[in-house]
């Protein structure tokens, strides 16, 4: 089942209704809001079979025997106030290992967000407008807790992509508090007749440079249509009890021939 407050979602017009990007203009044919909405309503009850056959890739993730989703999920991951990082899909799946929570991140051609050295420079200028801004103290937790590191290491971290810490972040702690062992981030590419293979490129080298940094170098990259991991992560998020986490990365190709 794929449900929004409680709404349920059987078409592509209850997806952009009660699931859709706050810009409209995101919701269009070749970009990432849409394409994933397609993806997943027209694949139902059953995962994209691009989904299916990277989940196969791992040995620890088993037959997906139920789920259900939800699109737009607000997965918070401190006490701060303000909105928290949207996932484009959060699933909760059961296996033949138990529960597994997936955080589904769409991506036609768009980056990542910004990369972290800018996403301080503009934590720091808040701050200075308003002394009660948590952004400074938000980013320094991130690299804490995901990676063991504080704002004076940040020149090594700082081209890293802020969206894939926050997803990280978020999915952790909906995994302990779904109870679940085992979270997966999942990259679902769409190549379309509106992206191209330069900016495809670099946000496959943006994921590696972040797969490698979270593994702490036991991985170098994840292939198109693949999950590694396990990764084993214990902090804050996930109340200092051991996840396993993998990263994955699903390719659907909706290019024209020739294109």
């Amino acid at each position: 089942m794929i449900r929004k407050d409680k709404k349920v979602i059987t078409n592509l017009e209850d997806w952009e209704k009660y699931g859709g990007p706050k810009n409209s203009t995101h919701w269009k044919d070749g970009r990432s809001a849409k394409e994933v909405a397609k993806a997943w309503i027209e694949s139902f009850p059953e995962l994209p079979v691009e989904v299916i056959q990277t989940l196969n890739t791992n040995s620890d993730i088993g037959k997906i025997e139920s789920w259900h989703a939800e699109p737009e999920a607000r997965l918070k991951f401190d006490t701060f106030r303000g909105e928290p990082p949207n996932l484009d899909l959060f699933v909760v799946a059961n296996d033949s290992e138990g529960f597994l929570v997936m955080g589904i991140e769409a991506k036609a051609d768009e980056p990542f967000s910004t990369i972290l050295s800018d996403a301080y420079r503009d934590a720091l200028s808040r701050l200075k407008k308003n002394p009660n801004s948590k952004g400074v103290i938000r980013l320094e937790n991130l690299l804490n807790s995901l990676f063991g590191a504080n704002l004076a290491s940040l020149c090594e971290f700082g081209k890293l992509r802020y969206q894939l810490l926050t997803a990280t972040a978020g999915l952790l702690n909906a995994a302990k508090k779904e109870g679940a062992t085992r979270a997966l981030l999942l990259i679902h590419e769409f190549r379309t007749n509106q992206t191209t293979d330069k900016l495809h490129s670099l946000n496959q080298m943006d994921l590696n440079d972040f797969v490698r940094v979270f593994s702490k170098g036991k991985y170098d990259s994840v292939n198109k249509n693949c999950v590694i991991g396990p990764i084993v992560h214990c902090s804050e998020f996930t109340n200092n009890e051991e996840i396993q986490f993998y990263i994955g990365k699903a390719t659907r190709e909706l290019r024209s021939p020739g294109a």
